[in-house]
């Protein structure tokens, strides 16, 4: 490539484009640092996010940039320019210890910003070396500075950073003592905790350290979160909870001992229970719920209940299952409650398995909101309730299908070893009704297994597609393999839906006589048979089947040419890589990117040049792909990549790129 002149360069960076500005950056590379300075730190304050990014990349590549650490730090002087100031730190950062001489002077600047910066600047290029130099800067008279030279300590670390926050612990005024707390959760390697209780006499700085103890803390710290939980400020009550929950997810052994610790507080500790269990923070409703099971007070069930959320749910049904009494005082409460409340506690008296909730569960039953009857009916079915089996049978008819699978799941459990239950089934299978003859076949098949054949083989013949095929799955999981034929039959049922659940329990069986039955399949009418029988074909994986998916591959439309594409790479990845090669020439793009995710882990060297195009191409989410189908050929796919950053521009494919050559840098073939 002909080197451009400064000239051209600075005409690019003049462009009203800002592609054109970010590749004429390039030509800056043919020329030294210290002649083309002017024009990086013109690119460096660039309007353009994109354009100050590469100029800060171009920099990283630069022999001898070293030379250009002056004009940056000039740089950080310029108020006018936000975007500039940021490359320049960035950049600076990216010099890492070649630049520690001129941040350590400038530490010491007047401008307090700028010392600011080189604190910043020096914590992030993380050499110890720097730790006296910041050490200083924590006496600076710029409370800012002081702040970010501590931060910079605690993130280089090491026990020299860590012993010096420490020390600055004792002896600091208590804004930095605040800091210092706040930094040392980042800091690596152990950290002395004594010195982190000695900070709990200031009042101001207890929430700060009970959230560092969140972070560090061990068993010795039980006793001074326990004695947190007693403050009277609930800010601090709410972290020593959070530090509780943090400390128990990593020791969870210790959970009894905190019991004990607990033990007498319950009347002192509800109300500040109660009200962390309202907090906004998740973090601290986990506290409060912990703490709410560990106290066992039933009092706080209505509020636990209240609070009922997605991601909460376990750890409140966990906390009420450990109160006394839990039982007695959920059904207590239990008339007062809206519809959705009443089914969380019918969920909960299940689990209990409490009994003397059957009379209450039954009249549920009959209840008009779903999602209490199936609730009721599920807490039934764990209670044992014998009572149950005629009003869950009812219900197999019901209007809802989770109410119906409630109830076919607490059947399947009461009527194990009940006499003359599966005959009853079995009378049920005349029903008019395909919801109970559909559920009970599910019945027969999980309590019946093997017994129940002839009964099963019935329900293959039901006039009902939804009865069939609910029988093919059942059969296909109860493992019953002595019906493979009738399973094999059903390949030719007149409902799709029938096909496609046979084609999927004959794969899942890998069931070799039923590989030319599969083939057949390749002509149903429907796709979707069609895609379940090249999923069954690539579980059996036979020698006609394989040749047979690798001309889907080829010719075949659409889904199915890439679920063939996807099976191919079960059956015979390595012996297949031809054909997804000639793949990444079919015309539509979706199975252009299956083949080259296919290749992604066997393309070899000998072949890289049919995918290297596509690092290209116009289409962002190929090149995305062709990236990692690059990648995966390890080190010598580097020189690759590195050209197609060049010319990159999508952010996705960017961070895909850079990311790839990072770890390829470092030897790792996993991109």
């Amino acid at each position: 490539m002909e080197s451009p002149s400064i000239q051209d360069i600075e005409a690019y960076l003049n462009h009203p484009e800002e592609e054109v500005r970010r590749k004429g950056l390039e030509g800056l590379l043919f020329h030294p640092p210290k002649d083309v300075a002017p024009l990086i730190m013109k690119a460096l304050g660039d309007r353009s996010w994109r354009v100050r990014k590469h100029a800060v990349e171009i920099i990283s590549r630069f022999p001898g940039r070293e030379e250009l650490i002056p004009c940056l730090i000039e740089g950080l002087r310029n108020e006018d320019n936000v975007g500039l100031r940021n490359a320049c730190v960035e950049a600076l950062i990216r010099m890492g210890k070649a630049g520690l001489p001129f941040l350590k002077e400038i530490i010491k600047d007047e401008d307090r910003d700028v010392r600011k910066f080189a604190a910043d600047i020096m914590g992030e290029i993380g050499e110890e070396e720097a730790i006296d130099c910041l050490l200083e800067a924590t006496g600076d008279k710029d409370e800012n500075v002081r702040i970010a030279a501590i931060e910079a300590i605690g993130k280089i670390g090491g026990e020299k950073g860590t012993t010096l926050l420490l020390g600055l612990l004792r002896r600091g005024d208590t804004t930095t003592k605040f800091t210092i707390l706040e930094t040392l959760s980042g800091t690596k390697g152990p950290i002395p905790l004594e010195e982190v209780y000695r900070v709990l006499d200031n009042r101001i700085l207890k929430k700060a350290a009970f959230d560092l103890l969140k972070e560090v803390g061990d068993e010795s710290s039980l006793p001074y979160l326990v004695e947190g939980l007693k403050d009277h400020s609930q800010v601090v009550v709410e972290s020593a909870m959070r530090a509780i929950y943090w400390l128990l997810s990593r020791r969870p052994e210790m959970e009894e001992r905190l019991g004990e610790e607990l033990e007498g507080t319950r009347e002192d500790m509800r109300e500040k229970v109660r009200r962390a269990l309202y907090s906004d923070s998740v973090e601290t409703k986990r506290g409060a719920i912990l703490m709410a099971g560990l106290l066992r007070d039933p009092n706080l069930i209505p509020h636990l209940l209240r609070i009922m959320e997605e991601g909460l749910e376990g750890m409140i049904v966990k906390a009420i299952l450990s109160m006394e009494e839990a039982g007695r005082t959920l059904l207590k409460i239990f008339p007062g409650e809206d519809p959705k409340t009443k089914a969380g506690i019918c969920y909960i008296l299940g689990r209990l398995r409490y009994k003397d909730a059957e009379e209450i569960l039954l009249q549920c039953l009959e209840e008009e909101n779903g999602h209490l009857r199936a609730s009721a009916a599920t807490a039934l079915g764990e209670i044992g309730s014998k009572r149950a089996i005629d009003p869950l049978i009812n219900l197999l008819n019901d209007p809802y299908e989770d109410v119906r699978t409630a109830a076919r799941k607490a059947l399947s459990t009461l009527g194990r070893g009940e006499e003359g239950f599966l005959e009853r089934m079995r009378g049920l299978l005349s029903s008019p009704s395909s919801h109970m003859r559909r559920h009970v076949i599910t019945i027969l098949g999980t309590i019946g297994g093997k017994k129940e054949t002839e009964t099963l083989s019935l329900g293959l013949k039901d006039e009902d597609p939804e009865v069939r095929s609910t029988t093919v799955r059942v059969i296909g999981e109860a493992g019953l393999k002595e019906m493979v034929e009738e399973i094999i039959a059903a390949l030719t049922d007149e409902s799709p839906a029938v096909r496609r659940e046979a084609a999927r329990v004959l794969g899942r069986w890998r069931c070799k006589e039923a590989e030319g039955p599969l083939l057949l399949l390749l002509t149903d009418e429907d796709i979707w048979v069609r895609c379940e029988a090249i999923e069954g074909l690539s579980l059996i994986k036979g020698e006609r089947a394989l040749s047979t998916i690798r001309e889907e591959a080829l010719k075949g439309k659409g889904i199915i040419a890439i679920k063939a594409i996807e099976a191919l790479k079960r059956m015979d990845p390595e012996g297949s890589i031809d054909v997804f090669l000639e793949c990444l020439e079919r015309e539509e793009k979706e199975i252009r990117k299956a083949s080259l995710e296919a290749l992604q882990g066997i393309l070899d060297k000998e072949r890289v040049d049919r995918v290297l195009p596509f690092l290209k191409g116009k289409e962002w989410d190929l090149r995305n792909e062709a990236v990692k189908t690059v990648a995966s050929l390890g080190p010598s796919s580097l020189p690759y990549l590195e050209e197609a950053l060049k010319e990159e521009s999508d952010p996705t494919v960017l961070k895909t790129l850079e990311e790839a050559i990072v770890r390829l840098r470092k030897g790792d073939r996993n991109v």
